[in-house]
């Protein structure tokens, strides 16, 4: 009976805590007008798939702007997790000076919000010449995440004892051979759940976007969601389908990787 009782709490949680998404997934199978109504009756008998399909094929097709996404989210995550292993691995096996003030001001860039870097960065990309291009996003992102992505996997590095790649070397192991084969296997967890924080994290980037990105044609899928808004009204039912076609990548990424992620949010979470 108890075990009925909990499941059932855990399910009824799990409800309320998607249930902005249920909503959303619902109204963006309803028409405009079913959405407008007062009080609002989102669920339409049958679905509106033409949302979708206008959505995907229409005049503001979202595809473009979804490659966009999935380019600069996917640098942004192999160019974080890249530099932030090669800088917790340094800190954590190393005795480097100043190693504390390091990690200090790494922390310290984090508490800083992107609308502090969006400025400067303009003015940076200006001068170099790369406004309105992957390019730019790209940067601002990594600029952005960095200082997040090296402080989990210096948490995660740290938990790994020393001695475990000295073993390794001892019974014949290279240093090449101890960090790819014992080490970096080891660190897994931590790895991806770093490389998913800086890939959501681009993926919903509108900071960068809306102040380095001037041309339609080079929109991000944030900033495509937007152009759903017109001069009089905005067409809730394309957006709430531009919304959720937006989720579904994250969501693939989280389903495949969710048992990692678990492992590694426990462990950065224990402290020296």
């Amino acid at each position: 009976m108890q075990r009925k009782l909990r499941t059932a709490i855990v399910i009824l949680i799990g409800l309320l805590i998607n249930l902005p998404i249920i909503i959303m997934v619902i109204s963006s199978l309803s028409s405009y007008s079913n959405l407008l109504q007062n009080p609002v009756h989102s669920f339409e008998w049958p679905p509106m798939w033409e949302n979708y399909t206008e959505t995907l094929f229409g005049e503001k097709s979202i595809i473009k702007p979804l490659i966009n996404s999935l380019v600069v989210s996917g640098v942004t995550m192999v160019l974080c997790t890249s530099v932030a292993v090669l800088a917790s691995y340094a800190t954590t096996r190393y005795p480097i000076r100043f190693k504390k003030g390091f990690l200090y001001t790494v922390l310290l860039f984090q508490m800083f919000s992107p609308v502090l870097l969006s400025g400067p960065l303009y003015a940076i990309f200006n001068t170099l010449g790369i406004l309105d291009t992957r390019l730019s996003l790209i940067i601002g992102n990594t600029a952005s995440c960095l200082p997040m992505t090296i402080w989990l996997l210096y948490t995660y590095l740290q938990g790994i004892p020393l001695y475990i790649e000295e073993a390794a070397r001892m019974d014949g192991c290279t240093w090449y051979e101890s960090v790819f084969h014992v080490l970096l296997p080891m660190a897994l967890p931590g790895i991806i759940t770093a490389s998913l924080f800086a890939f959501i994290s681009a993926w919903g980037d509108i900071i960068f976007a809306r102040s380095s990105i001037l041309n339609m044609a080079n929109n991000t899928l944030p900033l495509a969601i937007i152009r759903f808004e017109e001069y009089n009204r905005t067409r809730w039912d394309l957006q709430l389908a531009a919304s959720t076609i937006s989720t579904i990548p994250v969501f693939v990424f989280f389903m495949f990787i969710q048992n990692s992620i678990g492992r590694g949010l426990m462990q950065t979470s224990s402290k020296e």
